[in-house]
């Protein structure tokens, strides 16, 4: 199996991911049983799923400088000022399970930080993959593991989903790329889902001046991770 996966790093992105989700599965049963909330049992399950992807694949983990890149991935502060306007503005109500809010929002940064940064960018290295081509490969891994919400039926809303996930992606590979520091990804991943996830409803409609502003942020993301990526070669 190691050496099935020693030369398709990408492969082994969603061999990993899936590993981390049957886990989580796994994880999140006592919860049910418990009859905790739903989303709350999914969120330790990841969370303990974490600890267990941690631990096989620790080797990835060895070169961490926490929080060297805090300054270069503020802009991702914006995606979670967009998130609390967009909100605000449509008038939805903030929740008062804080704990909750917390965890559901700490969870995916873990997990997700885990493996489509840590690990997957880890492993393109591994296979001698160029800068360029492990921050553009793991983006697109990070946003198409989003394309399952088009479940819903909301096949708009999933597209700009995943266009959005990409972005942010892009911001936070370059960090991780430029300074190995897993911390503060998992800071600001966890803050622009804490901005959401502190809101009891989701907005059915955006206005003309979010859906700009989304838009700018779509587009500044990937040119923001490309320049940080290509000041070392100028």
């Amino acid at each position: 199996m190691k050496k099935f996966f020693s030369d398709k790093p990408v492969l082994f992105g969603l061999a990993v991911f899936a590993l981390g989700m049957v886990l989580a599965a796994i994880f999140m049963l006592p919860g049910t049983v418990l009859y905790l909330p739903q989303d709350f049992s999914v969120s330790i399950g990841r969370l303990l799923a974490s600890a267990v992807i941690w631990f096989i694949f620790r080797r990835y983990f060895k070169d961490i400088h926490p929080f060297s890149g805090l300054l270069m991935g503020m802009p991702l502060l914006l995606f979670a000022a967009w998130n609390l306007g967009h909100n605000l503005s449509n008038g939805m109500s903030m929740t008062l399970d804080y704990f909750s809010a917390f965890v559901n929002a700490l969870a995916p940064a873990v997990f997700e930080e885990f493996i489509f940064r840590v690990i997957e960018i880890g492993k393109l290295r591994e296979c001698s993959k160029t800068q360029m081509y492990a921050l553009l490969a793991s983006s697109l891994l990070f946003s198409l593991i989003h394309i399952t919400n088009i479940i819903s039926g909301q096949i708009a809303a999933t597209l700009i989903q995943l266009l959005y996930s990409f972005s942010i992606g892009m911001i936070l590979g370059a960090v991780y790329l430029k300074t190995n520091d897993l911390c503060s990804i998992i800071l600001y991943h966890f803050l622009i889902d804490l901005s959401s996830q502190i809101f009891t409803e989701t907005p059915q409609t955006t206005s003309i001046l979010f859906l700009v502003l989304i838009g700018v942020l779509v587009i500044m993301g990937p040119l923001y991770g490309i320049w940080l990526i290509s000041k070392d070669k100028q």
